[in-house]
């Protein structure tokens, strides 16, 4: 895999982060196809659902965490998935058919084994892994194809 974009934000301040997303969305020079899937990779507490929070309010729309819950959708546009100890064969399934519809997809708990197999079945997608940075209120945030 290689990283497509790098960035150490706040991880209150996630406006450039939202910015790439949006641009990933799109026809792009950094991946070959637009993109509706991202796999969100990092420790507890790192901001994954934050992160789908900050990119919803950005969009004008409620959430919620999808935590206990394999998917919470926002406005039939946006699709938040939580694998957290939910990768069993049907939750796959599940998984691979919501993919499907039309929207942003984010997926808690993503990692680089789900990435391939999303590439193989024809999904476009992009690994963001969320890593501590220096400052505790920091996060680096990689995109990776």
């Amino acid at each position: 895999m290689q990283r497509i974009y790098n960035s150490i934000q706040a991880k209150d301040n996630l406006g450039e982060i939202i910015e790439f997303i949006n641009l990933l969305q799109q026809k792009n020079s950094y991946t070959k196809t637009p993109i509706n899937i991202i796999l969100l990779k990092g420790q507890v507490g790192m901001g994954k659902s934050h992160l789908v929070h900050e990119y919803c309010k950005y969009k004008g729309i409620m959430s919620s965490s999808p935590t206990f819950a394999f998917l919470h959708e926002y406005g039939n546009e946006i699709f938040h998935y939580d694998l957290y100890l939910k990768n069993d064969e049907y939750a796959m399934i599940r998984l691979y058919e919501s993919l499907a519809n039309k929207g942003l997809h984010f997926v808690e708990w993503g990692s680089q084994e789900l990435y391939l197999q999303l590439q193989r079945m024809g999904f476009s997608c992009v690994l963001l892994e969320i890593l501590p940075a220096h400052d505790t209120n920091m996060r680096a945030y990689n995109f990776l194809v």
